[in-house]
């Protein structure tokens, strides 16, 4: 682990370089990119899995790392660490999140350099894609390092780590060239260096940081550090400025504190808990002055009151250094945040305290109201992950008193103790009600509360929080007193606290089943998924104030006792109380709760007032390995504290008579201690009041984070962090490095000045070296704090010593605490110096000005408040410390509110955004630093007045409407009252009192303004209405209906300036449509829609009228122009058809004939006719014959008789018997014939014949005929 701590999107990217020199071989290391687990990385060597450039690949939580010839691809999105996938994150398949590919390339180096694997695991990877083993890769080695040889002249490059630290070496040779090396960065949109030589690569989706490099040597001696840091060598690449490497030593920059900072003012941390990239979440109580985030729900306290307070909600980033959100949540009443869950999506869950009635709450919700009356009852908030809205907020509690005189919270009806979520998004509160109706679900385990005073209870809320899942009381007929509780991944609620109930419910196996008399017992429950039963319950031998189970099941409960009555095991760490004194209990039980696995105490014996020790626990958490760390506060100056100790001193109880905060941490067994120390500062002797721990939490590396409150203005604060100051009694919020809570080398600290004496305003120079004592030179950074004034910070050299100066030190003896911080190989130490500072020879009055931003001012507006200084003789500038001193707060009268040195024009500037309503009385301290001028101090006064009710809003909002409109007037101000006018004029209080919608028929301007008790008038809204009556409607003629021809339609209106728009397809009119100016065709079915619009009216009601168009089929018909004709041998006949089309035909009609005689023909000209061709001539022919005939005149029988009996004569087969009287009648018949034509000739032309013919005309399937008579000669 190391001092960086930067942030990538949601992770944390570390850079350590250094040198290393084994055999006098020198290294420049590590770049570390910190996630989470101590997971050893594997590299996988590329056989096919990735693209052919990739030569290894490794992954770490949240990062993909891809080696490569001449550099390395470093993948990194926001994706988080849920869940992280096994495929190949690759640019060429990289997932569609936001990321950033970042590639570093070894500028200037061999142009083939190959990776090579060293330290081969056990372990192989195999990669079955698809249904086709020619897909699939197996048997893939891994390696534990990846090792580049001479990438430089004399440089080889060494990756390697694990899922928490991705680190690489840069290894150089004797004679080596570290200028040499040069890298490059692609896939950034700029590099920045910091005054101390940081780092910092701006992407496209975030950036990432990396602090200067710590650079260090190895020779047969050990490790020794080198100055170094970053270089920009152009504006995409980066090299190393180094100082001289020629010592020894070894040396890792390491601390104890990952980082501790202040957290607002007047303020308390009850509970804190992490996410899995290191982020903190605190709630608890909090002042006027809580530091809070653009976009946080309340950024400024509801209660505006100097004496109550407000919960707050603050997410800070790993390293300590900012806010990633900051809220208050609050009504007009006194409310406390008392725990804090966060679910898988970074979602916050609060559980609290309220007595507010006007505490935010959500639409929906469980319970909207404040049932408890003049008592506090439960809230449940839960807040999204960007701290900028409220998911749900509910109230829950009861409201029929039990025994108010016997609650064990005075004032608090109800109020929980402990929250914790599932993956399902429900939330389980434990907490304690003194409600008989506290709201309970049918069948739970117990629906009654049997209490003397107040009882435990344990609810469920589903996800939306609008519904109980169940909930239940759990207790005896005494008083319960719940203090912690614990939710499994199976969702058992475990909840433990203390009892005076001799009828606490207990289970078969329980450790203890009988109540112990003498006081106050200790209760453990474990409660089953549904809340309708116990899956154990037992008592403790003493009150338990805190507790946390593992994942096997196993509880530890901790807490405080004056009275050895626990059962302690073989070989526990401490086996009895400190005589007379109140010492911590440690106690680990198996997971059914029938058997201790260890038991302990933990405390000190005595204080410097001559007193017994006092200690209390009040968190406790576990590590990755189980091991138990308990927090607390306490009196005891002899509390036990390991080697390697943060601080052996309680020096709060020292200073200023007041408690001391201490962290220990216990082996798995409870018979050592692994890490145990004091943490605080001097405290605050006007008041006794000191620093304790109230809530711990680990993340999966074994760091642990806790709140509390501090009066120091001298906690131990790292640099860099979000507050390094105190502004008050503040909430603090502390990460402790949980690799080196370990027992390390001690260490010492001297501290010298160059003059001591000295004369007051002159410099004094301070020399500050940390000896070590297990052969390595320590390294890290001191603080120096001056007669309990916040921290100074500086870096020791390569000699492990550091120079700071002082020239505001005030006369007198001053004391100079100079804490080391220790690092991964020494332990951490203090110092205390004192420095004689004597007067100088005057003491020149002074005149302080003190000029406000703004007076008055309205709550919550920034404040800015200019101090200055000023010498009346002008001799000289006043030096020292300006205080700036609030006295309007009863309990802490006369705090400090911000306290600050003047700068070289003796000037300083305090900004605050939230004094109290009313007019505050402040002093403006100056103290000076030189004797040659005097102390001096300046009361004035500051007006804050109330801040303005939320303007009106108007719904619907102004503007021209086309009929009458509702109006509605609302506030976001809670309980505002609307005062409006309708006439033009301000409104004012004795203006009509807005209490239900208004009508506006005509044209108006409202104006209205908001006001609140507690607050100030808004301003003054004014909402302007137009109200335009439509146009009439248009008509359209014809009227609609079914129509066997085209319509033209016809448009009007009775307006005469009107226009008219109109369509034609059924959709709707506007003022985009089509303009009406002269009669509208219709020839197919059509729906008419028509609008009008007029000057001075709005547009009219829409007119439609539905056309139904059915035009006749289109056909025609055909005429000849003669009914008959003549057709001879010689003449044929002749007639013209004529096509006469009807409803709109236009085809082609084809003519033909039918019913002619034999020997007719007809044809047509053209064969077919059209509307365009109307006309066809129609010729009737005979058919000429091809055959030969005899042409017989006259009488011709008697040749015909010849011509007979000449071919009878010339037939033999004719004589033969039977054929001649059958060719004698044949040839009697001929006679007979051809004699009937015989006698005289008559005319010579043929005999006229008659027909009739059907002229066929057809196109399509439409066929129509038309008779002609034929006269045929």
């Amino acid at each position: 682990m190391s001092n960086c701590k930067l942030r990538y999107f949601e992770y944390v990217l570390c850079l350590l370089l250094g040198f290393v020199q084994p055999a006098f071989t020198q290294s420049i290391s590590k770049v570390a990119f910190e996630g989470y687990g101590k997971i050893p990385l594997s590299f996988e060597m590329n056989q096919g899995q990735a693209n052919s450039s990739t030569r290894f690949i490794s992954r770490g939580i949240g990062y993909s790392l891809l080696l490569e010839d001449r550099g390395a691809t470093l993948i990194l999105s926001n994706k988080g660490t849920r869940g992280a996938s096994r495929e190949v994150s690759t640019p060429k398949n990289k997932e569609h999140v936001p990321t950033d590919v970042i590639r570093m390339q070894l500028a200037g180096s061999r142009t083939i350099a190959h990776p090579v694997g060293t330290e081969k695991l056990g372990g192989t990877v195999n990669y079955l894609r698809g249904t086709s083993p020619s897909q699939w890769h197996t048997a893939i080695p891994t390696y534990g390092k990846v090792k580049y040889l001479n990438v430089y002249s004399g440089v080889d490059l060494v990756y390697y780590g694990n899922q928490r630290h991705l680190e690489f070496d840069f290894e150089v040779a004797p004679n080596g060239k570290t200028e040499s090396i040069q890298l490059r960065f692609t896939g950034t949109q700029k590099l920045r260096l910091d005054q101390e030589g940081s780092l910092t690569i701006l992407g496209f989706n975030g950036e990432v940081s990396f602090h200067k490099p710590v650079i260090y040597q190895i020779d047969r001696k050990g490790k020794h550090f080198i100055k170094g840091w970053f270089a920009l060598s152009a504006a995409d690449t980066v090299g190393f400025h180094v100082g001289n490497y020629d010592r020894t030593k070894p040396l890792i920059i390491d601390p104890i504190l990952s980082y501790s900072t202040y957290l607002g003012n007047y303020g308390l941390g009850y509970a804190i808990t992490t996410d899995t990239d290191g982020n903190a979440y605190i709630t608890g109580a909090a002042g006027l002055d809580f530091p809070t985030t653009a976009g946080a729900p309340e950024q400024v306290s509801v209660s505006q009151n100097k004496n109550l307070n407000s919960v707050f909600v603050t997410k800070l980033n790993a390293s300590g250094t900012a806010l990633i959100y900051s809220t208050y949540l609050s009504g007009t009443g006194n409310d406390f945040g008392k725990a804090i869950a966060v679910d898988n999506e970074g979602n916050a869950y609060i559980a609290g305290s309220t007595n507010s009635t006007d505490f935010p709450t959500s639409p929906g919700a469980f319970q909207l109201e404040n049932r408890a009356g003049p008592y506090a009852t439960s809230f449940i908030t839960k807040l999204n992950k960007t701290g900028t809205a409220l998911i749900y907020s509910t109230y829950l509690g009861g409201s029929h008193i039990k025994n108010s005189g016997q609650f064990t919270v005075p004032g608090t009806l109800d109020t929980p103790v402990s929250i914790a979520v599932n993956e399902a998004g429900e939330a389980f509160v434990a907490g304690l009600s003194g409600a008989t109706d506290f709201p309970t679900t049918s069948g739970s385990y117990q629906s009654i509360n049997n209490a003397k005073a107040t009882s435990t209870f344990l609810t469920k809320l589903d996800a939306s929080g609008t519904a109980l899942v169940y909930s239940t009381y759990l207790g005896g007929s005494g008083t319960e007193d719940p203090t912690s509780a614990f939710l499994d991944a199976a969702g058992n609620f475990y909840v433990a606290g203390a009892t005076s109930s001799s009828d606490f419910p207990t289970t078969a196996n329980a450790l203890l089943k009988a109540f112990q008399a003498g006081g106050w017992n200790g209760f453990l429950t474990k409660m089953n998924t549904t809340g309708t039963e116990l899956l154990y319950s037992t008592y403790f031998y003493a009150a338990v104030s805190a507790m946390t189970v593992n994942k096997s099941g196993e509880a530890y409960l901790a807490g405080s006792t004056v009275v050895n009555s626990l059962p302690i095991t073989s070989g526990a760490f401490q086996s009895s109380i400190k005589p007379l004194s109140q010492n911590v209990f440690i106690a680990k039980l198996n997971n059914s709760a029938s058997n201790l696995i260890y038991s302990t105490y933990l405390g000190g014996s005595k204080n410097d007032a001559g007193g017994t020790g006092e200690d209390y626990a009040l968190g406790i958490t576990l590590d990755q390995l189980d091991n138990a760390i308990v927090v607390g506060t306490t009196d005891s100056t002899d509390f036990p504290t390991t080697p390697g100790a943060l601080s052996h001193q309680n020096t709060a109880w020292i200073e200023s008579l007041g408690l001391g905060a201490y962290l220990t941490k216990f082996n798995k067994t409870g018979t050592a201690l692994l890490y145990s120390t004091y943490f605080g500062g001097s405290g605050d002797p006007s008041e006794n009041q000191g620093d304790g721990m109230t809530s711990a939490a680990s993340d999966s590396s074994g760091n642990i984070y806790v709140t509390g409150v501090t009066s120091s203005t001298d906690l131990p604060i790292t640099a860099g962090v979000f507050q390094p100051y105190p502004l008050a009694e503040s909430a603090f919020v502390t990460k402790f490095n949980g690799a080196e809570m370990t027992a390390l080398p001690p260490t010492t600290t001297d501290v010298t000045a160059d003059v001591n004496p000295q004369v007051s305003g002159d410099p004094v120079a301070f020399t500050a070296v940390v000896h070590g004592n297990g052969g390595n030179l320590p390294a890290g950074t001191i603080g120096v704090s001056v007669n309990g004034n916040p921290w100074s910070v500086y870096s020791l050299d390569q000699t492990s010593a550091a120079t700071f100066s002082m020239t505001t030190l005030p006369a007198g003896s001053d004391t100079i605490v100079t804490y080391y911080l220790g690092d991964a190989n020494n332990a951490p130490s203090v110092n205390y110096f004192s420095e004689t500072v004597t007067p100088g020879s005057g003491r020149l009055p002074v005149t302080l000005i003190v000029t406000p931003s703004a007076n008055p001012v309205l709550y919550a507006t920034p404040l800015t408040l200019d101090v200055s200084v000023v010498d009346p003789s002008k001799k000289g500038v006043p030096v020292g410390t300006l205080e700036l001193v609030f006295s309007g707060f009863p309990v802490y009268q006369n705090r400090s509110l911000y306290k600050g040195i003047l700068d070289s024009s003796g000037h300083i500037r305090f900004t605050t955004k939230s004094l109290p309503i009313g007019t505050d009385k402040l002093f403006a301290n100056f103290y000076a630093s030189n004797a040659n001028y005097a102390n001096n101090s300046l009361q004035f006064t500051e007006t804050v007045a109330q801040s303005a009710a939320a303007d009106p809003m108007f719904s619907p909002p102004a503007g021209t409407y086309t009929g009458p409109q509702i109006v509605t007037i609302t506030s976001s101000t809670a309980n505002a009252t609307i005062h409006y006018t309708v006439d033009g004029s301000t409104p004012t209080a004795a203006s009509p009192s807005y209490s239900q919608p208004i009508t506006v028929q005509s044209s108006v301007t409202i104006r209205a303004i908001s006001s609140a008790a507690g607050y100030a008038d808004s301003s003054v809204v004014s909402s302007a209405y137009t109200i335009n009556s439509p146009a009439p409607a248009p008509s359209i003629t014809p009227p609609p209906g079914t129509y066997t021809s085209p319509q033209q339609i016809e448009l009007s209106d009775a307006l005469t300036n009107s226009k008219i728009y109109y369509t034609t397809d059924g959709s709707t009119p506007t003022i985009q449509s089509l303009l009406y100016t002269t009669p509208v065709s219709l020839n197919s079915t059509s729906t008419v829609q028509a609008v009008a619009i007029a000057d001075g009216y709005s547009l009219s009601s829409i007119t439609s009228a539905v056309y139904t168009i059915s035009l006749p089929t289109p056909d025609f018909s055909v005429s000849v122009a003669d009914s008959s004709v003549t057709v001879s041998q010689t003449q044929p006949g002749k007639t013209s058809i004529k096509l006469v089309p009807s409803t709109g035909f236009t085809d082609s009609v084809s003519l033909s004939c039918s019913g002619l005689p034999a020997g007719l023909s007809c044809s047509f000209s053209p064969q077919a006719i059209s509307p365009g061709v109307p006309a066809s001539m129609l010729t009737i022919s005979k058919i000429p014959s091809n055959s030969a005939y005899l042409h017989i005149s006259g009488n011709s029988t008697p040749y015909l008789a010849f011509t007979f009996l000449a071919v009878w004569w010339g037939c033999p087969w004719c004589f033969r018997k039977g054929r001649l009287v059958g060719l004698f009648f044949a040839f009697s018949s001929l006679l007979f014939l051809f004699g009937c034509g015989g006698g005289k000739s008559g005319s010579s032309g043929s005999p006229m014949q008659t027909a009739n013919v059907m002229i066929q005309a057809s196109s399509g399937a439409t066929v129509h005929t038309i008779p002609l008579s034929i006269s045929i000669y």
